[in-house]
């Protein structure tokens, strides 16, 4: 299964959380929720939105101080992403992450954890609901 991608997508690795302790864990999810019509997860991420690119720093930052790790050092010295990135539907994810696997699903721009399968989409529920709203 994959994702949608819209604006400036937030994905989290589920098996980052899943090594969390239960109240930061509790933390992510619920800032990961900040607007249920934005939330959509697959078997291995969970994401959400934000329009603006200060909101995704904001929520970078809180999401690292329950735990986190957005970016560490890959074996050649260059920063990589971890355990999350933050994924611009135009241009990709803000960093290298060798995780993620970016895919189209019909005309809508999507990811998933790279060595799955792309499947079905796990839409942005208000684009579900009005998908004229979808920016191409």
């Amino acid at each position: 299964m994959s994702v949608e991608i819209h604006f400036i997508t937030a994905l989290v690795r589920k098996d980052a959380l899943a090594r969390l302790h239960r109240e930061d864990a509790a933390l992510v999810l619920k800032a990961l929720r900040w607007e249920p019509d934005f939330f959509r997860e697959d078997a291995h991420l969970m994401a959400t939105e934000f329009a603006e690119a200060s909101e995704a720093r904001d929520f970078v930052e809180d999401l690292d101080e329950a735990g986190i790790q957005w970016i560490d050092e890959g074996p050649d010295g260059a920063k990589v992403a971890l355990d999350a990135v933050l994924v611009d539907q135009e241009t990709g994810p803000t960093v290298p992450c060798p995780w993620l696997e970016q895919v189209r699903i019909g005309e809508i721009p999507a990811a998933h954890l790279r060595g799955r399968e792309a499947g079905d989409l796990a839409q942005v529920p208000y684009l579900q609901a009005e998908p004229g709203l979808r920016s191409r």
